[in-house]
């Protein structure tokens, strides 16, 4: 009877006992075996239909250009300016040379490089100063207390 009703198109009732002899429907499995010319575990490359991948990736690089201009920008004026001053300049070149806004890390590099070089100047004549013998020079014009 069981039989006479699946095969008719009846609907089934979803109450009913499964046949003890049959088996259990297994899951779909979310293995799918390599296809001819395809190793397994590797996908096959699909060549880009349109130039959308390319804009994609030109975008991701340009706001990888805008977030290290900034960084090394921030970088620069607080720790090592005639090193991260100019990369922060690059960076803000390179961002915008691909269409983005690298004004911000551009202008803390082009800042933190020159006061960078300011303070390198007068370290040198700071030393180069004390080397002449300026110091004693300074001491010797202090006046002197007879105590």
């Amino acid at each position: 009877m069981h039989e006479s009703n699946r095969e008719a198109g009846a609907p089934q009732n979803p109450y009913a006992q499964p046949d003890p002899g049959a088996r259990p429907a297994q899951p779909p499995s979310a293995y799918q075996p390599p296809t001819f010319g395809q190793q397994a575990g590797v996908a096959a490359y699909a060549p880009a239909s349109s130039g959308a991948g390319l804009a994609a990736e030109k975008s991701r690089k340009a706001d990888t250009a805008v977030q290290l201009s900034l960084a090394f920008g921030i970088m620069a004026m607080s720790w090592l300016p005639l090193i991260f001053g100019p990369l922060a300049i690059w960076q803000g070149n390179r961002a915008e040379s691909m269409g983005r806004s690298g004004t911000v890390g551009r202008t803390l590099g082009w800042i933190a490089t020159l006061l960078g070089l300011l303070m390198l100047v007068a370290i040198v004549a700071w030393v180069y100063y004390l080397r002449t013998g300026g110091l004693e020079r300074l001491l010797s014009q202090l006046p002197t207390t007879g105590v």
